[in-house]
């Protein structure tokens, strides 16, 4: 008995393909249910994923108000002062105060020797009076909180008298 080549490699062939077809039959069947398992698992776990979410979502509602009741507090402060000092301010987290401050909305001006905090209202105002103000200014001419502003930022080389003879921010 003499084996035809051609039909040798037909019968492979069809072997091969019957054998493709019931790995893919195999394999899709297998995917199916790990795919089933993943859906069961994730539904069995959902509600405890929402009670996780929504915990973390209470704490930082929480946290939130007293952060700012904190900014709000410093721009209270700040408000009423005009100008406020770092060094003037027992402090135990500088860092921490100044992003606060920065997160309230006050100006916080950082000097050589210092930090400001600036009511955004005075320093608006100073900031368009500060060009007409004399070389050397009167002490009547400033009002209390505009003089130790112009104080810090001429202590702090923020500000120089420059050659068209006027003071400017640096």
């Amino acid at each position: 008995m003499e084996l035809d080549e051609e039909k040798v490699r037909e019968l492979a062939r069809a072997v091969a393909e019957e054998l493709v077809r019931a790995l893919s039959d195999c394999f899709i069947r297998e995917l199916r249910a790990l795919v089933d398992r993943v859906l069961e698992v994730y539904a069995a776990n959902q509600e405890a994923l929402r009670k996780v979410i929504a915990e973390a979502l209470a704490a930082r509602a929480r946290a939130t108000p007293s952060e700012e009741r904190r900014g709000s507090r410093i721009a209270e402060i700040v408000r009423r002062s005009g100008v406020q000092l770092l060094s003037e301010m027992n402090i135990r987290s500088p860092s921490a105060f100044v992003e606060a401050a920065e997160r309230a909305g006050v100006v916080v001006l950082s000097g050589a020797k210092d930090v400001a905090f600036v009511d955004p209202e005075l320093w608006e105002q100073f900031k368009e009076e500060l060009p007409k103000l004399p070389r050397e200014p009167e002490v009547e001419a400033l009002n209390t909180k505009r003089r130790k502003l112009f104080e810090f930022l001429r202590d702090n080389a923020l500000i120089v008298w420059s050659p068209e003879g006027r003071w400017e921010l640096v």
